[in-house]
């Protein structure tokens, strides 16, 4: 163990290397994207910076059993504050090589069966908490030295005397006139910095990124504005992207579909309709004309469920039409198992009316709450 850890102490100087080589690649490649360089050209540049990304990583191998030996000597630290922060921190940072290295092995070739993403989101996270462990033992020992500091300036105060015989004393440690007197200051806006910190920090604990440069494409037809809602969805064990085309349809039938999209196969995965619009929702015996269902979609349950919006879904009161809007219940097979009209409600003898709390919009539609 010991051999490994001084091996992998070596290589960190490598590390640093293949790293400032790895950022330079990749500001090359934004400079070469802006100017406009051949395709060719930024591609080399792409699969340079991988490869040294892959070999930071290969150089990283051994720092999981350093961050651990580390973490067994800050156990032993007096201060029970230090002791917390720093043995976390470090093995956050055991962690989060750990999870490096799978990663490495699976772009490597060696485990191809492994989920980079989960693996990734799982690395970025213990490094997140590495990060606010050293963090907070920054702060505390901030602390430590300000209060050092102002006992420092009490005990010199009493003995020089501090103020004359029948005098008055100029200052004092809570003086900002004073040396050392603006300390409770300092740490007022010290202590009001920690807390917005903490408060951005805890709104990052689910990071995400979007790559810009291999995005994944699921193409649509454009003409039934596709593309006008989305939604993650998870389904039968699978994982797909809902698309709503609120346009879908004919000229003067524009009903509206939801496209499902599979994440995960390939980048360029093409979408089916799932046929929503052809199903006729509410009370009625045919699908409604022109109700442009996918303007919204909400994810309802953890089995698959899901809400499919359609606000221009109309029916029919004698020799009036009315758009009260309808929101279908979708099951994980994407078949609906109900709606919700909230808007229209029927009368005990048939007829329809309002409900008083929903104000009517332009043109006799009703806002749909769902």
């Amino acid at each position: 163990m010991d051999a490994w850890v001084r091996f992998s102490a070596q290589s960190q100087a490598r590390d640093r290397l293949c790293r400032a080589a790895q950022y330079a690649c990749s500001l090359l490649g934004h400079a070469l994207q802006k100017r406009g360089a051949s395709p060719e050209l930024q591609k080399q540049i792409r699969q340079l910076e991988g490869h040294l990304s892959l070999g930071r990583k290969l150089l990283r191998l051994g720092n999981s059993a350093d961050a651990l030996e580390s973490a067994k000597r800050a156990v032993h630290l007096s201060d029970v504050v230090l002791r917390f922060c720093i043995t976390v921190s470090h093995l956050n940072r055991a962690l989060y090589f750990a999870c490096d290295n799978v990663l490495w092995a699976g772009k490597s070739g060696l485990a191809p069966r492994v989920d980079q993403e989960k693996w990734a989101q799982r690395s970025f996270r213990y490094y997140l908490f590495s990060l606010i462990m050293n963090l907070s033992r920054d702060a505390y020992e901030i602390r430590l030295l300000m209060e050092q500091e102002s006992s420092g300036y009490s005990r010199r105060q009493k003995g020089s005397g501090g103020g004359t015989p029948g005098g008055s004393e100029t200052g004092g440690p809570g003086d900002p006139g004073t040396p050392g007197g603006g300390l409770p200051q300092i740490a007022l806006k010290l202590q009001l910095r920690v807390l917005l910190l903490a408060r951005v920090l805890r709104g990052l604990c689910s990071p995400f990124n979007l790559d810009v440069r291999h995005p994944r494409l699921f193409p649509g037809p454009p003409e039934a504005e596709f593309g006008y809602s989305v939604l993650q969805h998870v389904g039968g064990g699978q994982r797909w992207m809902l698309v709503g085309a609120p346009w879908d349809g004919p000229s003067g039938d524009r009903r509206g579909d939801i496209y499902r999209c599979p994440v995960g196969s390939s980048h360029n995965a093409s979408c089916a309709k799932a046929h929503l619009g052809d199903y006729p929702l509410g009370n009625s015996s045919r699908p409604a004309v022109n109700m442009h269902l996918g303007m919204s979609l909400l994810q309802t349950d953890s089995d698959g469920g899901f809400l499919a919006c359609a606000p221009l879904w109309s029916r029919a009161c004698g020799s009036s039409v009315f758009s009260s809007g309808i929101c279908a219940q979708v099951d994980a097979s994407f078949r609906p198992r109900g709606s919700l009209a909230p808007t229209a409600q029927r009368k005990p003898e048939g007829g329809l009316r309002y409900s008083p709390q929903h104000r009517a919009q332009g043109g006799g539609r009703v806002g749909v709450r769902v």
